[in-house]
């Protein structure tokens, strides 16, 4: 019982760094150049309902001509987005302040749900704490959910999808439609992060999951999400948008978001070292891990295989496209410090 409150303090202490470093000096700096386009098409929504690019006197990023309607509706983005900073615009008035705060809260809920994320999908509360320890402390992470952009209500979206997912997957059909909802959110905040996280919920459920009971429902649900989304597919769709890949294109995405996410959230190389050192001590490639544990780890792996292997075909490499992904290589980092590093305490501490 003492560890159990010793456990939550900590974490309420985490929560409240979090807070402090998301919110503190949200209008310190100017907006930046994409940070400022979402910041004008939000005050045009909020004037003309829907966000247009050209105000009468002034176009959002007239190079974009593909991402143009014929009254200037803005089609490069899906629009979610920029209703919530208009309705900041609306309470608290025009500047960078109000700008980023809707996306600061979403990013501060994001690492809230974090904790009991983690909790649920192994049962642990070091893997919990940890999990929270490594979110609140991210540099990339808190920068991003500091942003008047849609990174931190992406980060928000994804986490509640899992966490609904798993609900779902508990035979609780009445949060089917909360799922289709949530993934149809995404699709409008960022179809590019909806693909690959609908892309593992759906092989999850059919090939991992194998739940047979809920398929009917699971596939009622996949049917109206793709007629709600229809729409903006049809109505923004431009060739544009297709890239040119070929075999060097792929090395170099895929070698980025490697790179990338060694560098700066999770670091897969200085593992491998580890796992490396620890199998030729042991004489043995194997890795034992607990029956408890395979079924998150097989979701997050699952997640970040299918997200890495998406934008390996699409050519992106700017990792604000991946801040949806980080608190998963959080906890994925946190189990593997529970489970292998602080049993070596000195170690575990160190790092």
């Amino acid at each position: 019982m003492k560890n159990k409150y010793t456990t939550y303090i900590l974490i309420s202490v985490l929560f409240i760094v979090s807070f402090i470093l998301i919110f503190a000096n949200l209008s310190n700096n100017y907006l930046w150049q994409d940070e400022g386009e979402s910041a004008v098409l939000a005050r045009n929504t909020l004037k003309f309902g829907y966000p247009r690019a050209f105000d009468g006197v002034n176009f959002v990023n007239p190079r974009i001509h593909a991402g143009f309607g014929e009254n200037y509706e803005w089609k490069h983005h899906p629009w979610l987005h920029f209703y919530p900073i208009a309705l900041s615009y609306a309470i608290l008035g025009e500047n960078a302040f109000s700008s980023r705060l809707p996306f600061a809260i979403m990013g501060f809920l994001s690492i809230v749900i974090l904790f009991f994320l983690s909790k649920r999908l192994f049962k642990k509360e070091s893997v919990a704490f940890l999990s929270v320890l490594f979110a609140s402390t991210s540099i990339p992470f808190l920068l991003h959910t500091r942003q008047c952009r849609y990174y931190g209500l992406q980060a928000f979206l994804v986490l509640a999808i899992i966490w609904i997912y798993l609900n779902v997957l508990q035979k609780r059909k009445k949060y089917m439609w909360h799922l289709g909802i949530l993934l149809t959110a995404l699709y409008y905040t960022n179809h590019g992060a909806f693909i690959p996280v609908f892309g593992t919920i759906f092989i999850h459920f059919f090939l991992i999951n194998k739940e047979k009971s809920l398929w009917k429902n699971f596939s009622f649900m996949c049917v109206a999400i793709f007629l709600l989304t229809l729409p903006w597919f049809i109505y923004s769709y431009s060739p544009k948008h297709l890239a040119i890949l070929n075999p060097m294109m792929l090395k170099k995405n895929l070698g980025f978001q490697i790179r990338v996410l060694n560098k700066y959230i999770f670091p897969l190389f200085f593992f491998l070292i580890l796992y490396l050192s620890r199998s030729l001590k042991k004489k043995s490639w194997k890795t034992h891990v607990k029956q408890g544990d395979k079924f998150g780890l097989k979701l997050i792996l699952l997640l970040v295989a299918v997200n890495i292997s998406f934008y390996t075909i699409v050519e992106q490499r700017t990792i604000r496209y991946y801040v949806h992904l980080f608190p998963f290589l959080y906890i994925l980092q946190a189990w593997i410090f529970a489970t292998f590093l602080l049993k070596r305490k000195i170690l575990g501490i160190a790092l």
